[in-house]
Formats: structure tokens, sequence, C-alpha cells
């Protein structure tokens, strides 16, 4: 099942944003937070596209949290990396999520995967 509505968060970038061709953040401005276990009231659309969070085991066991777009990467790609772009979750959509308020990376920019070419 396709999640249709979430949080609505802002797209932050820095001076080293670097999107790619297709990251989202290249276009969109804002994202739809999903996969919480209560849903927000925010429709996804075209510009406001659909985000998950991803929290993983990183260096010594501690957790590395970042977005990614629901949306698998384009065909030839492999995943996804940082961009440059941070999402910006509010009070609402971090209880939602059980993390603090802050601004977390985005890893829209889609890497090329090298079995492909």
């Amino acid at each position: 099942m396709t999640t249709t509505h979430g949080y609505l968060a802002q797209v932050a970038t820095t001076q080293f944003h670097c999107p790619g061709t297709d990251g989202i953040s290249k276009t969109c401005r804002d994202v739809v937070i999903t996969g919480t276990p209560t849903p927000g009231r925010t429709p996804v659309t075209e510009t406001r596209p659909a985000v998950r969070l991803v929290v993983r085991a990183g260096l010594h066991g501690r957790p590395v949290t970042h977005f990614v777009p629901v949306l698998a990467a384009s065909e030839g790609h492999g995943g996804y990396a940082a961009s440059g772009a941070f999402v910006v979750v509010d009070n609402d959509a971090a209880d939602a999520l059980g993390v603090p308020a802050a601004a977390y990376p985005l890893h829209d920019y889609s890497i090329r995967d090298p079995h492909n070419d």
C-alpha cells in the first residue's frame, strides 16, 4: 500500500548542495514525511514528494539518521547518497517519528551503479 499522506517538512540546503540530475532537492523545497505510526494530513504530490526516515547503526554502533525518497532511485542507479540538503523536522513530525525535532540529512543524490554501465 502506498502512503499518500504524511507530515509536511521544509528542505534546507547548504552552500555545498549537489543533488545531481534527479535529486528531489533540486526542485522541491517541501517534502512529506511518511512511514509514521500516526499518519499526517498533508498529501504527497509531485511538488511535495514522500520521504522516509532511515535509522541504522553507524560507527561504534551509534545510530545514523537520515531521510531518503520513498520512490526508488532511477534505473541504472544503485541508491542514494547525501546531497547537502536537510529535512527540517518540526515538533509534530518529530513526535510521530520518535526523534528530536532537528534538521536531518536528505540522501537524494542518486548513485550510478557501476555494474549497470
